[in-house]
């Protein structure tokens, strides 16, 4: 390996193109970034040599080289391979071509000096002699493909004026960086020249600094070395190289290796790409995740194929650990890519469906994690499409309540490589994906089930912390679940705003009840729940927003004046035809019992959206039956795989067996309290325990008393409270109780732990 200095002028004076290889990036340096610098370097320069002033020269970095050059046999000229250094290249010869279109320009004026500068500059851009047969090869840097035809029409158009009118016909040359470049460099010579008191000499020293004050380092391979491994170690000056250029410079490598070209399977495979610069170049995703689509698609890819949980940080390597383990050969391992990237970019073209529907929620509740498993899904032609759709309605479910319920999705990574591993053993089906979905039990991974989804829906706040796009997705989802057959079907297509109907601002227009049974602290998380929360037109919800729900003015109709209602709900009624609104007919007044009313409402909309399947691991309620008519209490809860009721019987709660005519039950040896409660300002598991003739309210945390209204107070309450809490037939009207409905091994191990903190309070009391 070989590594001189050489003055711009020196590096390409010789009859030779250097080449830069297909499987190399675009051209991507900037204004900002790169051109402004390097402009601004140049004419110190200049302003220096032209006040003969002296100047060290500028160092422009440097540039590797393959060592054995391919010579054309009709032209003999040397073709050299540039492994990196290829932005700065171009970028050389944009200016210099600038420089010499300038010089033209000013001989053209009348300083015939120029003319002489303008030639010798274009020999540093052009080879001589070159024919037909091989005109491309009258360029001293040739570009990759993408960049090929923007390049020759910049550097053969003469102008910037020229090449705006090439522009109009072809708007890929219009959004070309190569065009941006070359204008850039030219306009900032012709101000520059402009202002100099005398342009012979100015023309003369800025194409000294041209040819001798800009150095660049060659570093010339000579065959000792891996160009690839040279490549991977260096870093791109200015613009880092993404890991998708490293990918595509190893595919392409391979392919050069072993084929000797690559410009088939360029354009077949990568191309889509390349062509998409604008869709795979944007940046997606939020904060520290945030990153170019392609790179995105690349780690969702790769954790695909692997069944791994892919490091995005190490996204180049993952790849060569993949295409090491992989039977796939190169153009198999590219094929497959450009299969999968049309998939991806499907995703966001897909008709109007339920998949669309799918993909529309997943983008709004920001869940990439899911997208390797997606993937899969779409690319395998064997999975029908109903039970596809039946696969995305259970992962949206499962990802709604989670959301919903306000559970963690830091887990997700290894929770969705499991559902590919699982479906790698057991088959893509809806059943497989299924069970494994109702089998984690985790925080980090459980599927709320419908008693946990209600607490959440009813009791939550979930204006306040779950992001705005999120909560408008969910109420949008709701819309033709609460349709009826008699109601025209309606499609959501404007981005409506959220509106509380019990305002946030509430004090003038909705006070208080006088009998103190709200507080205002409970209002305030009630304002934020779903059952006070709904969809309005962008015009209309200023309007009406803090206004009063019913307010009468006296207008005159047909003629005859008459009180009409213009509050808020008669506005909304009278412009929006939501069903989701529509409902407010039934509530002429709007409190706490009628947001407790909406809210059920629309949770059973929810689970109807989003249903999570009953399997015989999960314990249901039940009611009273005939066969249970001999208990003198009520069936409490039912749990089918264990086969027990909790029940309440002659003022005691007992655990007995479910199966016959339960006769010759033990009540001893099951007498513990199953049924808990979540309460509505608190996460931890409460339940209840009975001491001698009262209950007191427990948590794993210590001992705490409650009222009927589900506050902590301090004290213990009679069984008479207890039953007329629990009662089956109020479970609905009390959104703060809920039965011990759980899955079965989370239920084994509550009721050790409730028998366990029974033994130990009874001994106590």
């Amino acid at each position: 390996m070989d590594a001189h200095i050489h003055e711009v002028g020196v590096l390409f004076q010789s009859q030779a193109q250097l080449t830069i290889p297909i499987y190399q990036r675009p051209y991507v340096w900037s204004e900002d970034r790169q051109w402004a610098p390097l402009w601004s370097d140049i004419r110190r320069l200049a302003e220096g040599v032209t006040a003969g002033a002296s100047s060290k020269p500028h160092f422009l970095g440097a540039v590797v080289i393959d060592a054995h050059p391919e010579t054309n046999g009709i032209t003999n000229i040397k073709r050299y391979l540039v492994v990196d250094g290829q932005q700065r290249l171009t970028t050389i010869q944009l200016f210099l071509e600038a420089l010499a279109d300038n010089y033209e320009r000013v001989c053209g004026e009348g300083c015939t000096e120029a003319q002489h500068f303008a030639n010798v500059a274009r020999l540093l851009t052009r080879n001589q002699f070159v024919p037909d047969e091989d005109k491309d090869g009258e360029f001293k840097v040739w570009p990759m493909n993408l960049d090929q035809h923007p390049f020759r029409s910049v550097m053969s158009a003469g102008s910037p004026d020229e090449i705006g009118r090439l522009t109009e016909l072809d708007k890929g040359l219009a959004d070309s960086r190569i065009a941006g470049a070359y204008r850039y460099f030219y306009e900032r010579i012709r101000e520059w020249l402009s202002a100099q008191p005398d342009m012979p000499i100015a023309v003369k020293s800025l194409y000294d600094v041209a040819h001798r004050y800009l150095h660049i380092v060659v570093i010339d391979l000579k065959n000792s070395v891996d160009p690839q491994m040279i490549f991977e170690t260096l870093n791109a000056r200015g613009t880092p190289l993404r890991p998708s250029d490293l990918i595509k410079n190893y595919l392409f490598h391979e392919v050069a290796a072993e084929t000797g070209d690559g410009a088939d399977l360029y354009a077949q495979y990568w191309m889509p790409f390349e062509d998409g610069h604008s869709y795979w170049s944007e940046s997606i995703g939020r904060g520290a995740q945030r990153r170019g689509r392609l790179d995105t698609f690349m780690h969702q890819y790769l954790t695909m194929q692997m069944r791994d949980d892919v490091q995005v940080g190490n996204l180049y390597r993952e790849y060569g650990r993949f295409a090491d383990a992989t039977d796939l050969t190169v153009v198999d391992q590219l094929s497959e890519l450009a299969r999968y990237g049309d998939i991806y970019r499907s995703l966001d073209e897909l008709p109007k469906g339920r998949e669309a529907t799918f993909i529309y929620r997943l983008r709004q509740m920001d869940v990439a994690t899911i997208m390797p498993f997606v993937l899969r899904l779409k690319g395998d032609s064997s999975v029908p499409a109903d039970d596809r759709v039946r696969i995305m309605e259970y992962l949206e479910s499962y990802l709604v309540r989670r959301l919903v319920c306000h559970l963690t999705g830091k887990a997700y990574n290894r929770s969705f490589v499991d559902l590919l591993r699982v479906t790698d053993e057991k088959g893509i089906t809806p059943e497989v994906v299924c069970d494994l979905l109702l089998s984690w039990d985790k925080d980090t991974n459980v599927w709320p089930d419908d008693n946990w989804f209600r607490t959440a829906w009813m009791s939550y706040g979930s204006y306040n912390w779950m992001a705005q796009a999120r909560v408008r997705m969910i109420l949008e989802a709701l819309e033709p679940a609460l349709t009826t057959g008699k109601a025209e079907d309606i499609d959501i297509n404007e981005k409506l705003t959220i509106e509380h109907l019990l305002p946030q601002k509430w004090m003038e227009h909705y006070p208080l009840p006088a009998d103190g049974s709200v507080d205002a602290v409970t209002r305030d998380n009630m304002l934020h729940t779903f059952g006070n929360l709904t969809l309005l037109n962008k015009k209309l919800n200023p309007s009406v927003s803090n206004g009063a729900w019913l307010r009468l003015a006296e207008q005159e109709v047909d003629g005859v004046m008459t009180d009409v209602d213009l509050g808020k709900r008669a506005e909304i009624l009278r412009h929006s035809r939501l069903t989701l609104n529509n409902m407010l007919l039934d509530y002429p007044i709007w409190d706490e019992s009628a947001i407790r009313s909406r809210g059920e409402r629309l949770f059973e909309a929810a689970t109807r959206v989003w249903p999570r399947p009953q399997t015989g691991s999960t314990p249901i309620i039940v009611t009273e039956s005939e066969s249970d008519a001999e208990l003198e209490g009520e069936i409490i809860a039912q749990d089918e795989e264990i086969a027990q009721v909790a029940v309440l019987e002659n003022d005691s709660v007992a655990l007995v067996p479910a199966q016959g005519d339960m006769e010759g039950r033990d009540k001893t040896d099951y007498e513990k309290l199953l049924v808990y409660c979540p309460a509505i300002a608190s996460d931890t598991l409460l339940y209840y325990i009975r001491q001698g003739d009262s209950y007191s309210l427990r948590s794993y945390g210590g001992h705490l008393g409650t009222n009927t209204t589900g506050r902590h107070a301090e004290g213990a309450h009679t069984s008479a409270d207890f039953e007329r809490m629990y009662r089956p037939d109020r479970w609905r009207e009390m959104s703060h109780v809920e039965t011990a409905v759980t899955e079965a091994d989370r239920w084994e191990r509550l009721v050790s732990d409730q028998w366990a903190a029974y033994q130990t309070a009874r001994l106590s009391s």
